[in-house]
């Protein structure tokens, strides 16, 4: 058992938004400010399924209450950490997401109902590549940059909390990646299931969910 609620940085490109909100970084107050902690989940993984999910009540704040047509998410590397680069890779990338009455407090080892009644495949398989990173700026750049196939209109009222779910496979490079991630509130998080063998993987990946606490 691990005992602390995480999250990514997380880059999200926009439309249907002012100018200056053209780009937003959850959890809100990080996009000048490195995250207290980092999160190697789930890169240094040959395959698995990751899930984060946002309350509403900090996407709200990210959003300016707008309704917003999310078209991507990119991530940062942690500046803090004592890991000076990281290694690239290439994957196979699955990314779905959810508008859903589950917040990070009541998500469950069932992954599907933590996706919310009608979840989007904003991304089918698709081969990434991830690339090297080095500590550039503190908070460093987004370099990670995963544009969806299709967008997802996400309107942050209340009760819509906002569940991704990453699935990866065939990942080239197995060394960790210290994405930058910021710890709100110790509670309780659990390992959920052995997973599955994807294609070209040797063994199923057992891989925890991390969810973003707003306090």
């Amino acid at each position: 058992m691990q005992t602390h609620h995480l999250a990514f940085a997380l880059l999200l490109p926009l439309s249907a938004l002012p100018a200056q909100l053209q780009r937003a970084v959850a959890p809100a107050g990080h996009a000048n400010l490195d995250g207290i902690t980092q999160n190697t989940i789930p890169f240094w993984s040959a395959s698995a399924t990751y899930q984060q999910v946002h309350d509403q009540s900090d996407l709200a704040v990210v959003l300016n209450n707008t309704p917003t047509t999310i078209k991507g998410l990119s991530l940062r590397k942690d500046g803090s950490t004592i890991q000076a680069a990281s290694q690239a890779r290439t994957m196979d990338v699955q990314i779905t997401l959810g508008v859903t009455p589950v917040d990070s407090q009541t998500a469950t080892a069932t992954y599907a109902t933590n996706l919310g009644p009608s979840p989007t495949v904003v991304l089918p398989w698709t081969n990434i590549s991830m690339p090297a990173m080095t500590n550039i700026s503190l908070p460093n750049p987004f370099q990670v940059v995963i544009p969806f196939a299709t967008p997802l209109l996400y309107p942050p009222a209340a009760g819509n909390n906002l569940c991704w779910e990453l699935r990866l496979r065939n990942n080239s490079n197995t060394a960790a990646v210290y994405i930058d991630s910021t710890a709100f509130q110790v509670g309780l998080m659990a390992n959920f299931g052995v997973g599955c063998t994807a294609t070209g993987g040797s063994a199923a990946a057992k891989i925890g969910i991390r969810t973003l606490q707003i306090t």
